[in-house]
């Protein structure tokens, strides 16, 4: 944190004078305090109303985070009984099926009964010699 002895802008930042302003690039702040353009500022050094500005905007973050944490419940709740549905559907769908898989055995069986009794493989159908 740093407070503004001269007002300034350089393209980035804009700061007026005796502000408090918090600069992230080491760099910069490096060459404002050389320039004398900004000062070192701890939070100790703040004044009861640069404080209570704080704790205003902080406690308006707070409500803001609330109420996206209230929408985000609200839409896991929806998302959970969308769930909860689509699996009830896919379980009765599933069993459902295994009682058409089962008839589908059958089917199975039955071709290769059917196959058992085709002509042999040359096309031919077999004599009774063959049989024998």
């Amino acid at each position: 944190m740093f407070i503004v002895l001269k007002s300034f802008t350089n393209g980035t930042i804009t700061a007026s004078k005796n502000k408090v302003i918090e600069i992230k690039d080491k760099k910069v702040s490096e060459n404002l305090l050389k320039a004398g353009v900004i000062a070192p500022y701890s939070k100790k050094e703040q004044t009861n109303a640069e404080k209570d500005k704080e704790i205003v905007e902080l406690n308006k973050t707070i409500a803001d985070m609330q109420i996206i944490i209230d929408t985000l419940t609200a839409e896991k709740a929806e998302l959970e009984a969308k769930l909860e549905e689509k699996t009830s559907d896919l379980a009765s769908t599933s069993s459902e099926n295994d009682g058409a898989d089962a008839d589908g055995a059958d089917d199975s069986a039955k071709s290769t009964e059917n196959n058992d009794n085709l002509d042999n493989k040359d096309g031919e159908t077999p004599s009774k010699e063959d049989n024998k």
